[in-house]
């Protein structure tokens, strides 16, 4: 365990004296005060590594990480959180299978209708090839809109209903 969090504090450390090496060799002012110092280094990190959250969000992140580590520590210590674990990795055990069986249905039922559809394009490129149409329909469907939209009026549709009531109905 401790080797552990040394391996780990070890590569932190590497990490950001890289990315101070990095940051220094290219000085930008973060916060625009006019000099380049630990601050904008700190705001350099937390947009690189953090979503750009401010160094303020970050902080306050890692003070409840460090709480939540040392109330867990401190509980499984003193032997209270075992139970809820045992208890918590069951049902996470469950739901993984249930999610497992739901993935494997979800993948038949769209293999059966991607199937179905490769099915529905080939007859499709075999009528185009029948009745000797050339290139992508759509682009043609999008013609004829246009054209219909074109003659319309901006009012009323022009249907054959409405050109046959009276002036006087609304």
């Amino acid at each position: 365990m401790l080797i552990a969090i040394a391996i780990m504090v070890s590569g932190i450390l590497i990490f950001l004296y890289t990315e101070m090496r990095a940051f220094f060799k290219n000085p930008v002012d973060m916060d625009g005060d006019g000099d380049v110092d630990m601050e904008d280094f700190g705001e350099f990190l937390s947009e690189k590594i953090c979503c750009g959250l401010s160094l303020g969000a970050l902080k306050g992140l890692f003070f409840v990480l460090a709480v939540a580590i040392a109330g867990f520590t401190t509980l499984w210590y003193l032997n209270i959180i075992q139970p809820f674990l045992k208890e918590l990795v069951c049902y996470i055990y469950l739901a993984l299978v249930f999610l497992m069986f739901i993935g494997v249905v979800i993948a038949e039922v769209w293999d059966g209708a991607s199937s179905m559809f490769k099915d529905y394009w080939k007859i499709m490129k075999n009528l185009q090839s029948f009745f000797h149409i050339q290139g992508d329909v759509k682009p043609e469907a999008r013609k004829v809109k246009a054209e219909r939209g074109a003659k319309a009026p901006v009012g009323r549709s022009q249907s054959p209903a409405s050109s046959r009531r009276s002036p006087n109905c609304c």
